[in-house]
């Protein structure tokens, strides 16, 4: 897949991404450790001021409307945390996600399809999933199976690393940030819209014109402009919102006796 700027072409990305993750099974390896840096960044960071209360305008809408879609991008690759909420399509099934993230890498929250939802923390090299009943049997096909993999966790989060593929595909969503705000030159054009406020933070609209995900992304006018909302034209409630800017993600780990080591359970969990 082309990836574009940080606009509404990043939302097929978001999609495919996080549909990868949620279909469980065997990962399809490699590093997933291009993040794993430790949690000392996210324990040096403070949250930053909402752009909301207090900050001053920056003067982003007077640039025209591509300038402005560069800005919200790089301002997202540079953020040191941020949380993203939404709503995506991939291939006409709908995934919601809620996760915190950090430039580190580090991440925690759930995201999931309907009913089948996970949890997932990531800190460092350290990796904790907590499929619920409904995703355990979506995704190793239901009945026996499902009910199966269920008992045999008993409700506890699976505890793995980085060197373990399949919980690198289940945190895989942790690196939702890093690949919506990459980019190359993508030939959209773009006109800048109106100015509003989106949950109380004064924005600019600018509209993404591109046959493939056209849209629109509410970039903030004070502090630094972050993309507060994006969300594609006619698709029904499709969007992504973004807040809690440079507030470090929790690094509280789950209690041992609320976890199982996949090393312990890898060749009991049946395949989907």
């Amino acid at each position: 897949m082309t990836r574009k700027s940080a606009g509404l072409a990043a939302l097929p990305v978001a999609a495919a991404l996080l549909a990868t993750a949620a279909c469980g099974g065997s990962g399809s390896g490699g590093g997933g450790g291009s993040h794993a840096k430790g949690v000392a960044a996210s324990h040096a960071t403070h949250a930053e001021p909402s752009p909301s209360t207090g900050a001053t305008d920056n003067g982003v809408a007077a640039l025209p409307a591509k300038a402005i879609s560069d800005k919200a991008r790089l301002a997202l690759m540079n953020a040191s945390a941020v949380r993203a909420v939404g709503r995506v399509d991939e291939n006409g099934s709908p995934i919601t996600f809620d996760l915190d993230m950090s430039h580190a890498g580090d991440c925690r929250g759930t995201y999931g399809e309907g009913a089948a939802q996970m949890e997932i923390i990531k800190l460092g090299r350290d990796i904790w999933s907590k499929p619920n009943a409904a995703y355990w049997s979506k995704s190793v096909g239901g009945g026996r199976k499902g009910a199966v993999v269920s008992e045999l966790l008993k409700g506890r989060y699976i505890h793995g690393t980085t060197a373990d593929k399949d919980m690198v595909q289940m945190a895989g969503v942790c690196e939702l940030i890093a690949e919506m705000t990459k980019s190359d030159d993508s030939g959209s054009s773009y006109t800048k819209g109106a100015r509003s406020t989106v949950d109380g933070v004064p924005v600019i609209a600018v509209e993404e014109k591109d046959p493939s995900s056209p849209g629109v992304i509410y970039v903030a006018t004070r502090g630094k402009p972050y993309p507060i909302k994006m969300a594609p034209s006619g698709q029904g409630d499709q969007r992504v919102d973004f807040s809690a800017f440079g507030k470090p993600v929790s690094t509280g780990r789950p209690p041992a006796d609320q976890v199982i080591e996949y090393a312990k359970i890898a060749s009991r969990l049946p395949s989907s």
